[in-house]
């Protein structure tokens, strides 16, 4: 049938239409009067046929867009069956997706949160950024990091410590640097001396506040308050003095240097514990002080895992794993101490390489960080949450993701005090990536106040954490289940499917309870 005969027939059945209904209906090229939407030309459509496969997404209705095939490939999309990448690095650097480096990751317990992140961290260590597991419990992550042929620390009261005073191997850090300043001097290059001096104050200036930050962490754990503004201006005081007394040492202070420096002290840290030249002033103003020293040195609460030098230094090129797992898991307030140690050394390792990349010194590296179980730290004491947060502020600066993992957002809402409560908020308000496993409503209703959801959202998260059936070896409906949120956009369902290299690997704990899914 010719163009104009189509045409004709078009307007003879709309003729019909408005002669039947009686509804003036525009003609074909509108009204000719104002606001009548005329037109002199209206341009043919192209016609194109294709199979309901080709076209779905265009008819009879509009679908979003794919999610960005961009970082770890993490599993499939539930309704979809596409593939969804996904990690904080490759989001926030090479997407810019995300505003930060990080991942806040909710779930119940057995649902698979670890499976999730070790699936990131083997995927990410294959783009060459390092993963940090900085505190493994259970273990969950030892397996993984000894198949990256990287780095095992185990820590076990009476087998082996963890210096406090030394965080990040600092004083390894100050050793390369001298012997580039050694060079530089030979070579007469004056500016390149200065700047590595710089360095050098620069990594004793980061040190001092990453002692102050653990120190007071573990003295709030140990007595289950926060060190007094006096106690917190000796332990300045001290701490100052002690770095000063150690820098041409070839190893750092440990807490036994401390606790000596404040039990005989100088005329400094007499005039910041104010005892007016009173040497009963001064034992009542640092009596508890050394109490706890005291205790941490001669194997009280916590063992003497903090009062030697440490036993296995970080490595900054491979992947590195802290096995806590042999502690004793009654304990909780010693556990949450390790945790905060470990924490501690981590970052202040980062900050060193990254420091030592800086000035040539060592390759420029990428790390991953690890923070599991962050309800062991959170919930061990007021104060801890400015601890964590102090820690993981500078991740972006620093060129570092991190995931940070706990249960359901009740860990948070159960501190103590509504300021620590805004502060572990904040936490994950920052997080560029929030995800989320099976929870129940009650936990959905109070990531509302952080997490924008919409209520298909929060019935599909909660339809997740329902048990498993009565047969044997049912599995959880919703394991492997997690919901990836950016923002306010909509969220993005995926299932985790384990390959067979991973399930035959060895590197999943709870390979077993997965084996059903490659059925």
């Amino acid at each position: 049938m010719k163009k104009k005969q189509m045409l004709s027939k078009a307007q003879q059945e709309i003729n019909e239409i408005r002669r039947k209904s009686g509804v003036k209906l525009a003609p074909w090229k509108g009204f000719y009067h104002k606001n009548g939407g005329a037109a002199n030309q209206v341009t043919n459509l192209d016609l194109f046929h294709g199979t309901t496969v080709q076209v779905c997404g265009l008819y009879p209705f509009s679908a979003g867009s794919a999610s960005p095939l961009i970082g770890v490939p993490v599993g499939h999309n539930i309704y979809t069956g596409a593939t969804v990448c996904c990690d904080p690095i490759s989001w926030f650097a090479r997407a810019k997706l995300i505003n930060n480096p990080s991942c806040f990751i909710f779930g119940n317990p057995g649902l698979g949160k670890s499976t999730y992140v070790r699936r990131q961290l083997i995927g990410l260590c294959a783009q060459g950024i390092q993963p940090l597991v900085l505190g493994d419990l259970r273990p969950d992550y030892v397996d993984v990091v000894r198949k990256l042929e990287g780095q095992v620390i185990s820590l076990q009261e009476g087998v082996s410590h963890l210096n406090i005073l030394d965080p990040g191997d600092a004083t390894s850090g100050i050793k390369i640097i001298r012997k580039a300043i050694e060079l530089a001097t030979v070579q007469g290059n004056d500016e390149q001396v200065k700047r590595l001096e710089n360095a050098i104050h620069e990594i004793y200036e980061t040190t001092k506040g990453y002692q102050k930050n653990t120190l007071f962490s573990i003295i709030t754990l140990l007595r289950g308050t926060e060190p007094s503004i006096v106690e917190g201006n000796v332990i300045a005081a001290a701490l100052s003095e002690l770095n000063d007394k150690f820098k041409t040492s070839t190893t750092p202070p440990i807490l036994k240097d401390l606790y000596e420096l404040i039990v005989k002290p100088t005329k400094k840290i007499r005039a910041a514990a104010m005892d007016r030249n009173e040497d009963e002033r001064y034992k009542d103003a640092t009596e508890e002080l050394q109490a706890a020293l005291m205790s941490l040195i001669e194997g009280g609460r916590f063992g003497t895992i903090f009062s030697k030098q440490t036993s296995e230094p970080m490595k900054i090129d491979k992947p590195v794993v802290f096995d806590i797992s042999k502690l004793n898991t009654q304990d909780k307030t010693m556990r949450a101490a390790v945790l905060m140690a470990c924490w501690t050394t981590g970052f202040g390792t980062v900050q060193i390489a990254k420091l030592l990349a800086e000035l040539g010194l060592e390759e420029q590296r990428h790390y991953f960080i690890v923070m599991d179980e962050m309800h062991q730290a959170l919930g061990a004491g007021s104060g801890m949450v400015d601890r964590i947060d102090y820690l993981t502020r500078l991740n972006r600066a620093e060129g570092v993701g991190q995931a940070m993992i706990t249960h359901t957002p009740k860990d948070l809402f159960a501190l103590p005090t509504e300021e620590d409560r805004q502060k572990a908020s904040g936490l994950v308000e920052r997080s560029g990536l929030k995800v989320l496993g099976g929870l129940s409503k009650q936990d959905l209703d109070m990531l509302d106040k952080i997490i924008d959801l919409s209520q298909t959202e929060k019935d599909l998260v909660n339809s997740w954490q329902s048990p498993a059936g009565f047969s044997e070896n049912a599995s959880p409906p919703g394991r492997g289940n997690f919901l990836i949120k950016i923002g306010g956009k909509p969220g993005i369902p995926v299932h985790v499917r384990l390959t067979k290299t991973e399930m035959e690997g060895g590197v999943h704990a709870t390979s077993s309870m997965w084996e059903h899914l490659d059925k």
